[in-house]
Formats: C-alpha cells, sequence, structure tokens
C-alpha cells in the first residue's frame, strides 16, 4: 500500500521525481524514483537529518518538528515525520511552489501513516 501512494505522489507533479518512507533506522520501507542512489545511503541520511531537527525543535524551545526542508543547488529535499518512527522524503524541483509541495507532502504522510 505504502509503494502506491507513494508513486502516487511522485506522479500528482512533473515536480517530484523521487519519494520514499524511511524508518528511524534508515531502512528504506517503499519508494519511487530511487534508481541511481544508494537507499541505504539515503534512507540513513533522511533518518540521521529527522533525528537532528526533532533535537533542534526540542532544545531549541520550538517545539515538535513539523518538516524538514534542504536546499540544495539544483533540488529541495522535504522530510515530513509520518507516524511516530517514520519520515516520508521528497525530492522536487526548485520551481516548484513551496507551499504546494509542503501541502501535498504532508497529504502524503497522512495518508500513510493511516496504514502503519
Amino acid at each position: 500500500m505504502f509503494t502506491v501512494l507513494i508513486t502516487e505522489l511522485c506522479d500528482s507533479s512533473s515536480d517530484i521525481d523521487l519519494a520514499a518512507l524511511v524508518d528511524a533506522d534508515g531502512t528504506v520501507m517503499a519508494g519511487s524514483g530511487l534508481s541511481g542512489l544508494h537507499e541505504d545511503q539515503f534512507g540513513a541520511v533522511v533518518s540521521s537529518a529527522l533525528s537532528l531537527g526533532e533535537l533542534a525543535g526540542g532544545t531549541s524551545g520550538a517545539g515538535a518538528l513539523e518538516h524538514l526542508l534542504l536546499e540544495a543547488a539544483d533540488a529541495r529535499l522535504v522530510l515530513v515525520r509520518a507516524g511516530e518512527d517514520k519520515a516520508l522524503a521528497v525530492r522536487a524541483s526548485k520551481t516548484v511552489a513551496l507551499e504546494e509541495l509542503l501541502r501535498e507532502v504532508k497529504w502524503a504522510a497522512e495518508s500513510v501513516t493511516k496504514f502503519l
């Protein structure tokens, strides 16, 4: 079921070219557009970034982490919590409107959470 939801997310926008559900241990549970990537490394980076973001939010008094946005030279990477110990990671072009991207990724994460 996760794979279907993630594939639909990627298919919903030509700006989204990668999506993956990653658990707290860095295991990629389902994904689309991952060819050419080292899944183990990608999963570890997503898991570590989410943990760091949660730690930064908590220790700074900013509150619970809602999402993490990485702006790179060629794309954006958005990480959104999916359940207690998983994250949905999405890579999208820099041309997509940020609000639209966040709305789509949060909706997908909520949908995935219903099946956890």
